[in-house]
């Protein structure tokens, strides 16, 4: 009786260390992505900035440009009138955000038309939406 009684307290304190180290472990993992994520957002902006200064210094941008600093890929798609689309992908660890720019480019000056940075999972919810409504 005193071997199973034993038994059972063994068993029950290394069931509850193993609870307990489990959950350290997914408090840790959340609190590490939530800082990537930060980083690998504000590693997205300053990747569409350098990608807008890329267009104004050269109208015929198009194609896809590596900005290893960033961690990014910036893909331009240049209708020669002006009109530019960059859409970027920055990747941090295992957290990737998405973002999209459109400018217009006059006389080396560069304006804003619309901007987005996202979340790829979010992303890619709204794109669905968006072509359902289409």
């Amino acid at each position: 009786m005193a071997l199973i009684a034993v038994i059972l307290l063994v068993d029950g304190t290394l069931a509850f260390s193993l609870v307990t180290m489990s959950s350290a472990m997914d408090y840790f993992d959340s609190v590490s992505r939530r800082e990537l994520r930060i980083q690998a957002r504000l590693n997205a902006r300053a990747c569409l900035q350098v990608a807008t200064q890329v267009t104004v210094a050269d109208y015929f941008v198009s194609g896809e440009i590596l900005f290893p600093e960033f961690g990014c890929i910036a893909n331009f798609g240049n209708d020669l009138a002006g009109n530019i689309a960059i859409d970027i992908r920055a990747s941090l660890g295992k957290v990737v955000i998405e973002g999209q720019r459109v400018i217009k480019v006059e006389a080396f000056e560069a304006w804003i038309i619309s901007e987005s940075v996202n979340n790829s999972k979010r992303a890619d919810y709204f794109a669905k939406i968006y072509r359902a409504l289409k």
